[in-house]
């Protein structure tokens, strides 16, 4: 009986301690939270912590960045203008060739007999002509002196003519069988490189068949898509100057002019096709089908306009746009509707009207404050900036 009453009072004691201690711990945690608020509270309601930005003026010249594709500014597909079949194949795809150098070759012979007939034909119709032409020669003489009718004079003027009638055929023909002669060598037309060959050797060849393809890619074109809010803010006249960037050549940047583009827009995408053209590098195998990127400068501002972060800028719930501009003096910030301009880089916006130069507007931290708020200028390494505001906050 004393073992049980021994147990019950330790249990008691046991549980007495473990909820002293329970009651010390949560009011410990209670004055360590109020302790954390007070802080917490003092932080907010001490100066807000901001960046200030002084107002810039500028005049540079906008630098916009356009995709573009590569293309050779001479590309051809190449065909015979006559048909028969393909005896030689002198190069293959991604040879370099000349102006007149033969590509392909059909079997000449047909084209060869077809001479020999006609320069046959054309030696008798010539025989005959030359015999015609005496004929006519006397009848004319004859006729003048009245000593045969006038139905013979016109039989030999009729004879004379159809055989100088003749001749003239024979010999047109003659010319267009030495030129499909020509035609069974295939030339090209200009220094460039094979890029494809569509037919083998020993085929038949039909005229007007496409056989090769070939480019020049001495020089470049760089066609790009301009977006109609910004095709206006551009000259658009030939020789126009840019600057072309290719992914594949970091750090380079080539010289383009403006070539042509499109008077009418896209219906899809609303985008103007604008043709660059420049030289190949010299230092880069640059071909047609790789993508670019072309820088193209807008028209200078004719007059300085003031230019802050774009980061400063601060929409209201009207979508009206305002900056803060922070008075030393007082250490807060009036809001200031402001209209503005266009972006001069990635970062920077123009301001058109609102604010004058050398005014200091709140960067960093232009979303999160409020009207008459007390703020504390910082620079970018978290400072104090006492030459913004001689104020000091404990």
């Amino acid at each position: 009986m004393k073992k049980k009453i021994i147990v019950i009072i330790t249990g008691m004691c046991l549980l007495a301690f473990l909820g002293v201690a329970a009651f010390l711990w949560f009011t410990k945690t209670q004055n360590d939270a109020s302790a954390h608020e007070d802080t917490l509270a003092e932080a907010l309601s001490g100066p807000r912590p901001v960046t200030l930005e002084k107002v810039s003026l500028t005049t540079s010249v906008k630098d916009r960045s356009f995709p573009g594709v590569v293309n050779a500014v001479d590309k051809t597909q190449l065909s015979f203008r006559i048909h028969g079949p393909l005896i030689e194949v002198n190069v293959k795809p991604g040879d370099a060739v000349k102006k007149g150098q033969v590509l392909m070759q059909v079997d000449p012979r047909d084209f060869q007999d077809r001479i020999a007939v006609l320069e046959a034909q054309l030696a008798r119709t010539s025989a005959q002509y030359r015999k015609a032409a005496q004929d006519f020669k006397r009848a004319t003489g004859l006729f003048a002196e009245r000593v045969i009718p006038p139905a013979d004079f016109d039989a030999a003027e009729s004879v004379h003519d159809a055989a100088a009638a003749a001749v003239k055929d024979l010999e047109a023909q003659l010319q267009t069988a030495r030129h499909q002669l020509d035609d069974t060598s295939l030339l090209a037309p200009y220094d460039g490189i094979i890029t494809e060959q569509r037919v083998e050797n020993h085929e038949m060849i039909a005229a007007g068949q496409v056989v090769l393809g070939m480019h020049d890619i001495s020089r470049l074109e760089i066609e790009v898509e301009v977006p109609e809010n910004e095709i206006a803010k551009h000259q658009l006249r030939n020789s126009e100057s840019a600057r072309i960037q290719f992914p594949s050549v970091r750090d380079r940047e080539y010289p383009a002019s403006l070539k042509e583009w499109n008077t009418s827009a896209d219906p899809v995408t609303r985008t103007y096709t604008v043709v660059f053209v420049m030289e190949a590098p010299p230092d880069a195998s640059i071909f047609p089908g790789m993508t670019a990127q072309a820088k193209w400068a807008s028209e200078s501002s004719p007059v300085p306009m003031a230019a802050v972060p774009a980061r400063a800028i601060v929409a209201d719930t009207q979508g009206r746009s305002f900056v803060w501009v922070f008075d030393p003096q007082s250490s807060r910030a009036q809001k200031r509707l402001v209209e503005t301009g266009t972006l001069i880089n990635s970062h920077q916006a123009q301001i058109l009207t609102g604010i004058e130069s050398g005014e200091l507007i709140v960067g960093e931290g232009a979303g999160f404050i409020t009207e008459n708020m007390e703020l504390r200028p910082l620079n970018s390494d978290m400072t104090a900036v006492s030459s913004v505001s001689e104020r000091s906050h404990p």
